[in-house]
């Protein structure tokens, strides 16, 4: 729910920053209903409250840092696809990436986050990578999924 409000709320976010502030946001009623659970429990001493309270966080992290990561692979896994096709061909132009993925503005709005976060650069209308970084985590993904058994 917090996300959806979020999405609706913040349309110039970027979704990945969205997701972010919508786990941290839903910490707030997520906590404060186990802090009443644990606080109005008479069977619970201090000291159990205290390591009920850090497991709960412990725990509502790792679901929430699951969610970001679910949610980024779904927003980045064509951008991942177009880094290792760019790279195992060396370079393409705009032409020849919409053949391989035949569609068009889905593929334009990528190219241009790639360029405008500098991942990619285009010269003589070819695109070429810039930064290794993506590159070599776009490269355990595809790696990831082959011994998933996905490709």
């Amino acid at each position: 729910m917090t996300h959806k409000f979020l999405l609706r709320s913040s349309k110039n976010q970027s979704p990945q920053i969205v997701a972010i502030n919508a786990g941290i946001l839903s910490t707030i009623p997520v906590f404060s209903l186990i802090c009443f659970f644990l606080f109005n429990n008479p069977s619970f001493s201090n000291e159990n409250i205290y390591w009920g309270i850090i497991y709960s966080f412990i725990v509502y992290s790792g679901i929430i840092y699951s969610y970001y990561h679910l949610f980024n692979m779904s927003e980045t896994g064509r951008r991942i696809k177009i880094i290792c096709t760019i790279l195992i061909n060396g370079a393409l132009n705009k032409k020849s990436i919409i053949d391989i993925y035949g569609t068009t503005n889905p593929i334009e709005i990528r190219l241009e986050r790639l360029l405008y976060t500098k991942i990619l650069f285009l010269k003589n209308d070819y695109y070429m990578l810039n930064k290794k970084f993506l590159y070599w985590t776009s490269s355990f993904v595809e790696n990831w999924r082959k011994i998933l058994g996905f490709n």
